[in-house]
């Protein structure tokens, strides 16, 4: 009898055990399934805010990405700069707040500058290992991405749209006329270069410039030459002070002088450029500017409002003097996901799937469809795609300088690069109203106060 009513308990507990077990099975395999954002039942929409690139393109790489992900709807947005305010510092601002704020149409994606992380790391999202491993990322991409998205914790938090920089841009025809057949590739040969590259007439006025060199405003991108300048001669420019995550300024201040009085002397004692000449870019395209530093960009404007004008494009010069390091200037724009996004996961993997040589290979291609004057694409900031664009005009020197190129943070961009263009201007205008030396220690003093309001 005992042992009867002992198998009728067993086999209740046992009916208990499995029911249990069933229900269990139920709640969390289908009532509570497990998240993932990327179900391809579960609708996710991500606003995706860009900056350069027209939204025909984007709609192209939205399209491929929905073929295996139906559920995910993207909504880009592209922002023009020239509607904000204070330009791409307002851009910044806007992202920040937005982001800080939680405002519930926030982008989910956002496009960064290289030099804004420092500044933006707070409100971001920092890339799961299983986007890209630190390895895979420093296998992938170009040195300077490494450093310029590894944030003070030592997580990745974007990934590049591109590579862009600082390249020498010259006019063959001027060139040839005497007797040079490219830029030098030392700083002192290619001064002289310019110096019998300038025109003056009768009266001693400049009718063509050999190098935009040594003014401050109207030399657009004063502010980078002189960043190479300083990059170049083993400056970090900026720092973060031993135990803190705050960035102060980093400058021997014999070899900061030394960059200023070299780029001033441009105008007080080569003589190459004055602040009656029109901007560079203007006078590039005009014909009557032998040299110029600028980006890749600089191409389209220059094939659209001057397409007859027979230039080509040089890697920018080294310090002859040091070691045989190359260094280089980047300045390029990357891809993060906002750290308050619902849809993180999803939003990486949709930078994942925009990361790969087919993607980069699309956008370029599609973005040249769009306009005619654009004879290339975003350039890659992949390095095992270096060899697909090299043979296209005007991009090798780029891709040539993307291994070795470097960037700097300086806080508010904007505010940095009015501060060298007044600086040097003060110098070289024709009152000229301080030195050079002034102007270093006026530069010094004013970067020091646009770290600390802008940290």
């Amino acid at each position: 009898m005992k042992l009867e009513a002992f198998r009728k308990i067993a086999i209740i507990v046992f009916i208990i055990i499995l029911v249990l077990v069933a229900v269990l099975g139920i709640y969390f395999f289908v009532i509570k399934k497990p998240s993932n954002n990327n179900d391809n039942d579960q609708k996710v929409t991500l606003n995706w805010w860009g900056l350069w690139e027209e939204d025909a393109t984007m709609q192209t790489l939205i399209a491929k990405y929905n073929e295996t992900n139906p559920n995910v709807e993207i909504v880009y947005a592209k922002k023009d700069f020239h509607t904000f305010p204070d330009g791409l510092q307002s851009i910044k601002e806007s992202i920040k707040q937005r982001l800080s704020d939680q405002d519930p149409v926030a982008p989910d994606i956002v496009t960064i500058n290289n030099s804004w992380l420092p500044e933006l790391q707070a409100q971001l999202s920092p890339m799961p290992l299983s986007i890209y491993t630190q390895a895979e990322y420093e296998n992938t991409f170009y040195p300077h991405a490494l450093q310029d998205c590894t944030g003070s914790n030592a997580q990745l938090y974007c990934i590049p749209t591109e590579f862009e920089g600082l390249a020498l841009y010259y006019n063959k025809e001027l060139l040839s006329d005497k007797g040079i057949t490219e830029p030098a590739s030392s700083w002192e040969e290619l001064i002289d270069q310019a110096k019998s590259l300038t025109q003056r007439d009768t009266s001693g006025k400049i009718t063509v410039s050999g190098l935009a060199f040594g003014g401050g405003e109207k030399v657009t991108h004063s502010a980078d030459i002189i960043t190479l300048l300083l990059l170049q001669r083993k400056q970090a420019v900026t720092a973060k002070s031993s135990g803190s995550s705050l960035y102060t300024v980093s400058l021997e201040d014999s070899v900061g002088q030394e960059v200023f009085d070299f780029y001033t002397n441009g105008v007080t004692s080569a003589r190459l450029w004055d602040d009656t000449l029109p901007t560079d870019k203007q006078l590039f395209i005009d014909g009557k500017l032998a040299m110029i530093f600028a980006p890749s960009w600089y191409t389209f404007d220059i094939k659209k409002y001057n397409p007859d004008l027979n230039f080509d494009i040089a890697e920018v010069p080294q310090v002859s003097n040091l070691s045989n390091e190359r260094v280089d200037f980047a300045d390029y724009w990357a891809w993060a996901v906002s750290g308050t996004s619902p849809n993180q996961s999803v939003a990486w993997d949709f930078l994942k799937f925009l990361s790969q040589p087919e993607q980069y290979e699309l956008m370029h291609n599609t973005a040249i469809a769009q306009k005619t004057e654009r004879v290339f694409g975003r350039i890659y900031p992949r390095k095992d795609m270096a060899d697909k664009l090299s043979s296209v005009p005007y991009v090798k020197p780029f891709i040539e300088m993307a291994p070795t190129a470097k960037t700097v943070f300086v806080g508010n961009r904007e505010s940095y690069n009015e501060l060298i263009q007044t600086q040097i201007d003060a110098v070289t205008s024709s009152n000229r109203s301080q030195s050079s030396n002034s102007a270093y220690s006026n530069f010094k003093d004013g970067l020091d106060s646009i770290l600390s309001e802008s940290q």
